[in-house]
């Protein structure tokens, strides 16, 4: 779960501080709020909600089996604390909360903490290069806090990289990247960023998909001819063409003008052998 703690909370004295926490839908969270006290049998405890599109706070249903309270004994120092646990963050929980405590019948409320949906965006969700060449594998990610820690995970290899947060975007939308250098075949597969929360969740991006492309030997220049490579419009292979020299040359074999390379194997799709030109017959 997630354990955010904030504030301070004094009979006589409040330290305000507006607090905001990431957290992943279906991930435990809690919150926490330290007061002091002295008459531990006198305090009462309860939390308060209030979402986006809420005017008033209201009194977050405890009774619920998905929340759970608690509050603890006074220390030497006479602080205690009290929590609120939500087993299982829903859209309905996002929202903000505060802690409201009566002690010797005077009721004072806690800092104001906001819980925020943490998300992750992929892009592109194809990375794709030559063996050989480097990338870069990137994810937005939407959040409040300076993650603690990221990992990109690659999941054919199952291989593990730590993401260096040095390189991570203080502006938003944050950026989480991994540079990866001569890229071998090996490295494609299917890649997703673990992060660790600050305060203790973790969330995983969406997979983005690392093709590794492979080029095809260049064709022999056969005689009398240029040759020349070309991409094709809206494929990843690419295709070898070769011209005649000039006007007064035509080719031998029409049909052997072009050859097309398949790069996801580094291969071609026919024979690589190319026509050559020859003088027209006067």
């Amino acid at each position: 779960g997630i354990n955010a703690e904030y504030g301070v909370l004094l009979l006589c004295e409040m330290v305000m501080a507006k607090s905001v926490i990431s957290a992943v839908l279906g991930q435990t969270v809690t919150l926490q709020v330290y007061f002091t006290a002295t008459h531990f049998s006198e305090v009462t405890v309860s939390w308060e909600r209030k979402g986006q599109q809420q005017s008033d706070w209201i009194a977050v249903p405890t009774e619920l089996l998905s929340y759970r309270t608690s509050t603890s004994d006074t220390d030497q120092n006479g602080v205690m604390s009290t929590s609120l646990l939500i087993q299982s963050l829903a859209k309905s929980d996002v929202a903000d909360y505060r802690a409201v405590v009566l002690v010797l019948n005077q009721r004072q409320t806690s800092d104001i903490i906001k819980i925020t949906v943490a998300e992750t965006k992929a892009y592109p969700h194809l990375v794709s290069v030559f063996e050989g060449s480097s990338a870069n594998i990137s994810v937005e990610i939407i959040i409040e806090q300076k993650p603690i820690s990221v990992e990109l995970i690659h999941r054919e290899r199952m291989k593990t990289r730590i993401v260096a947060l040095q390189d991570y975007s203080t502006s938003r939308p944050f950026i989480l990247s991994y540079h990866l250098q001569n890229i071998m075949s090996s490295d494609s597969g299917h890649y997703t960023f673990r992060i660790r929360l600050n305060g203790g969740g973790s969330m995983t991006s969406k997979e983005i998909l690392l093709r590794v492309k492979q080029h095809c030997r260049p064709p022999v220049t056969p005689v009398n001819t240029m040759i020349s490579k070309e991409n094709i419009a809206g494929l990843e292979d690419y295709e070898y063409v070769v011209r005649c020299k000039s006007d007064d040359l035509v080719f031998l074999f029409e049909k052997q003008s072009r050859v097309i390379c398949d790069t996801t194997i580094g291969r071609y799709t026919t024979d690589n052998v190319l026509t050559p030109c020859t003088y027209i017959q006067k």
